[in-house]
C-alpha cells in the first residue's frame, strides 16, 4: 500500500542523498584537493549538506550533517572533529533558515547556498 511505497521512497532518498554525499567527497578529494583560490581551498560539502538540510529540514538536514561529518572524519579529511561539528551546525542552521524564511525547492536551494 501507500505507507509501504513511502517507506521505499523515503529509503531511495537517504540513499541518492548518500551517494551524491560520496560523489562530491570524491570530488573534493580528486579534482579539488589541490586548488586553492587565494590561499583557501574549495570544499563543496558544506553546501551539499546545506542542500540537503534546505530539501529536508533542520532536524533531517542535522543528521545527515552529523552522518557526513563523520564519514568524512574517518576518512581522514581535513579538520577532523572540527569538521563534524560544522558540518552539523550548517546543516542545522541551513535547515532552520529555510523552514522560517525559504521555500523547499531545489532551485532555491540551490541559489542561496551558491
Amino acid at each position: 500500500g501507500a505507507p509501504m511505497r513511502d517507506k521505499y521512497k523515503n529509503a531511495l532518498m537517504w540513499a541518492l542523498y548518500a551517494l551524491l554525499f560520496l560523489l562530491v567527497m570524491l570530488l573534493q578529494t580528486v579534482v579539488f584537493g589541490r586548488v586553492r583560490f587565494w590561499g583557501a581551498k574549495v570544499s563543496l560539502i558544506p553546501v551539499a549538506v546545506a542542500c540537503v538540510a534546505m530539501l529536508n529540514g533542520a532536524e533531517n538536514g542535522g543528521a545527515f550533517g552529523l552522518a557526513a561529518g563523520t564519514v568524512w572524519c574517518l576518512a581522514g579529511g581535513d579538520g577532523g572533529g572540527v569538521t563534524l561539528m560544522l558540518l552539523t551546525g550548517c546543516a542545522l542552521l541551513s535547515g532552520w533558515l529555510c523552514d522560517r524564511y525559504l521555500t523547499r525547492r531545489l532551485l532555491s536551494a540551490a541559489m542561496s547556498t551558491g
